[in-house]
Formats: structure tokens, C-alpha cells, sequence
């Protein structure tokens, strides 16, 4: 017997020893559980319910990324602006002749000093205190958070009219620190002052949004414990989301804010971005470049959801709780159902392999090792 022959008979039994490995034991990894071991789960206690997407379901779980948001908070007049503390107001008082009261020649310089001259009395510029009030000359402290510049001027007026002649008033808001929004960008945030004429949403755009990256913005507004996700490019479209902002009101702004995962028997294994607009099954699919064709299982299309909704659980009782949907491609309405099928924020789209996928594996391992066999034993003869 030549060295060569004994070589080979060696391999011979080393191959024999490895498919023995290999049909008793896991000896070759995979990308998940398989569409069968799926199945086989839900039949134990307290695992994850596993729900077969069909023509019977398929309306309730094709509602739309999410509910329409109810307008009734965010559909309302234009806010009636009042001053609040840490506003910063000038007031300008004069009176008309013969001046009685500001008729001497005493004019201040600097602009935190009281100016008098030809019985115009200009006060230096005053910021709301925390309690709420301003001080004017002769007239004392004036209340100023809750009213209006309007309703200011009227009780300096009043107050005037008393010791001078005609007295007249006019009070400029300065500086608009309490009636204003809140926006955050781009890990900065930003204050957007409100004025008389009334801000819409669509106003805060200019500000933080690149005009190229509209259709992937969306904007999610916090107004007391209530919060609405906006599209950037539906507010020219529709009229009832561009709604009008209150003080208080803080608005951030999102850049393709929800993302899915997409694992096992696809072309691509990536993380998926997407906008309030959705994502359904098909378009998820299409951006992975498909199922791969050569270890894929059309059968075992899986969707892992961390929170069952309750129309989505009213079939498992699962409310709140886990739950997987499974689709068959191969079935003649799949492709209907891909379509409207919509997938949400964080879910988990999983591709079974087929059952013939190990054996290509080991045929593919036992062909490297048997082809050099082969190729020396033909050398050797």
C-alpha cells in the first residue's frame, strides 16, 4: 500500500466521522430558528403566540403606521397673547400742554435713567419680575403678567389722568421671553418668540429644516401631557395639521424617526429607516433586495412585534404583550397582502431558512475537502 493511498483512507475516515457530527449533533450554524421551530414554539407555555397573516386579518393589521391623531386639542383659535414674567417692556409717557407733570427739563442720558423733555417721561426698559408687576413713576407698582400691552397703557392712563393733563402712554414690548416655543434640532435647542399675528407649525420649518430633507422630517409637538407626530411635507398639503402654536408649546424635529430590523434569509441584513408616512411589508422587502434566493424559505416571512395592540391581539389575548405574524409567500394573495401589511417602530422583520439550507452548507464543506483529496490522488496515479 503507497503513503498516498494510506493518506487518503485517513481522510476517507476523517470525512466519515465529520457527517456522522454532522447528523447528530448542531454542527453548522444558522442564521435563526427555523419556520418549523417557529411553529413548534407556540405550542409551550407562555412563549410568544404566533399569528398567520391571512385574508380574514389582514384589514385589522392594515390600519396605518399609526391612529389619526385627534385634532381636537391642536384645532384651535389663534392664542391671545398676555405678558408674563421675564418679559422686558419700555414705557412712554407725555402729557399735553402746559405740562403740568413733566414740563421740567431734567433728561436722563443713558438708557437706564428716566428721560424727561418737552413733557415726554421715556422709562428705562423693565423686566416682568417673577411676582408679576412692573414699577412706573407716580403711579407705582402696575401688574403686568396675564394682560395685555393695551391693558397696561389703559391703567398707567388711568392712574395719570389724575395729577397730569391729558396724559398719554404707549408700552413696546421689548424683548418676548414668555410667549414663545421651544424647538429642538440636531442636538440644539431653539426659541421661536409667538407675536400677535400667530405662528403656525409650518413656520418653525425656515428655522431648523433643510429644504432637501422636507420628506424625511417630521415634527412631534408636546403641549401639556399631549404629543402629535406632524409630516414636514404634509403641512403645505394639509390645511388642518399646519395648526397655530401655543406659549409652552415644545416642537422637535425628527429625521426619519422609526426604524425596523431586518434579519435572516434577506439579501441584506440592515436596519431600515422610515417616516410617518409607514412602511409596509412589500416596501421592506424591496429595500433589502428581496429574499436570497438560495437559502431563503418563502414560507417563514416573520414579523416580531414587541407590543400587540388590541385589535392586533384580540385573536391570542396577547394585549401589550409579544407577538409574531407569519406570511406565506407562496400562497397567490401574498403579494396582496405585503401591500398592506404596515410594519412599526422597532419591529423585527425575520426570514426563515430553508431546509435545505445546511445540507448546501455540509455538501459545500465536504466538497473542499474531498476536491483536494481527489485532485492529489489523481496527481499520485
Amino acid at each position: 500500500m503507497t503513503q498516498s493511498t494510506s493518506k487518503f483512507k485517513v481522510l476517507i475516515l476523517c470525512l466519515g466521522l465529520v457527517i456522522q457530527t454532522a447528523c447528530t449533533s448542531a454542527f453548522l450554524p444558522g442564521s435563526g430558528p427555523s419556520n418549523s421551530e417557529i411553529i413548534k414554539s407556540q405550542s409551550i407555555p407562555d412563549n410568544i403566540p404566533v399569528l398567520d397573516i391571512n385574508a380574514q386579518n389582514i384589514q385589522g393589521l392594515s390600519g396605518g403606521f399609526q391612529n389619526a391623531p385627534d385634532l381636537g386639542l391642536w384645532q384651535r383659535a389663534k392664542p391671545n397673547l398676555k405678558l408674563g414674567a421675564g418679559d422686558v417692556i419700555q414705557i412712554s409717557m407725555w402729557e399735553a400742554p402746559p405740562a403740568v407733570l413733566f414740563g421740567s427739563a431734567g433728561v436722563g442720558s443713558s438708557s437706564d435713567s428716566i428721560g424727561i423733555s418737552g413733557g415726554i417721561l421715556n422709562l428705562p426698559e423693565q423686566i416682568v419680575s417673577s411676582q408679576g408687576y412692573i414699577v412706573v413713576p407716580f403711579v407705582g407698582k402696575v401688574r403686568a403678567t396675564g394682560r395685555s400691552l393695551t391693558d397696561i397703557e389703559d391703567t398707567i392712563r388711568g392712574h395719570l389722568s389724575k395729577i397730569a393733563n391729558k396724559p398719554q402712554v404707549i408700552a413696546r414690548l421689548v424683548q418676548n421671553n414668555h410667549n414663545s416655543i421651544s424647538i429642538i434640532s440636531d442636538g440644539r435647542s431653539l426659541t421661536l418668540p409667538l407675536t400677535p399675528k400667530g405662528e403656525r407649525l409650518i413656520d418653525v420649518l425656515p428655522n431648523v429644516v433643510d429644504i432637501k430633507k422636507i420628506k424625511s422630517t417630521s415634527l412631534l409637538v408636546s403641549r401639556g401631557g399631549n404629543r402629535i407626530t406632524v409630516r414636514a411635507s404634509d403641512l403645505s398639503r394639509q390645511d388642518l395639521l399646519n395648526f397655530y402654536l401655543y406659549p409652552g408649546d415644545t416642537v422637535r424635529v425628527l429625521q426619519d424617526p422609526y426604524t425596523i430590523s431586518v434579519l435572516g434569509a434577506s439579501n441584506a441584513n440592515t436596519t431600515v429607516p422610515f417616516g410617518d408616512e409607514g412602511l409596509t411589508l412589500a416596501e421592506a422587502i424591496a429595500k433589502t433586495a428581496g429574499l436570497n434566493d438560495y437559502r431563503a424559505d418563502p414560507k417563514g416571512v416573520f414579523v416580531f412585534r414587541k407590543n400587540a395592540s388590541i385589535d392586533e391581539a384580540s385573536s391570542v389575548q396577547a394585549v401589550g404583550q409579544p407577538i409574531i405574524y407569519r406570511l406565506d409567500l407562496t400562497k397567490p394573495d401574498a403579494m396582496a397582502m405585503v401591500q398592506r401589511f404596515t410594519l412599526k417602530d422597532k419591529d423585527i422583520l425575520y426570514v426563515s431558512n430553508a431546509s435545505g439550507t445546511e445540507l448546501q452548507k455540509f455538501l459545500s464543506i465536504i466538497g473542499s475537502i474531498t476536491s483536494p483529496v481527489a485532485n492529489t490522488k489523481a496527481v499520485t496515479q
